[in-house]
């Protein structure tokens, strides 16, 4: 799925599926789609190593999720996806 991919990717997802229909988060009060996801229990959002403006998002304690604080610590960040 989607774990460990740029959140945009997420979101794009749910346009595409949704025949591009803007997804508004703001209408559940969200300021936008990382808060919203942020809220969601289970789910912990991670900054790129590298690109500091790219949120990752994770199950909490997902085999996915030590793999991607493995290879943060030892800076072993991919071109954009810790994951496929």
């Amino acid at each position: 799925g989607y774990e460990g991919k740029n959140l945009n990717e997420l979101k794009d997802a749910w346009q595409q599926r949704h025949h591009g229909r803007k997804l508004d988060t703001s209408r559940w009060g969200f300021k936008n789609f990382s808060h919203a996801v942020d809220s969601i229990d289970g789910i912990v959002l991670e900054t790129h190593p590298e690109k500091k403006l790219t949120v990752l998002p994770f199950l909490i304690g997902s085999e996915a999720h030590q793999t991607y604080h493995e290879s943060a610590k030892q800076g072993r960040a991919s071109s954009g996806d810790f994951f496929q």
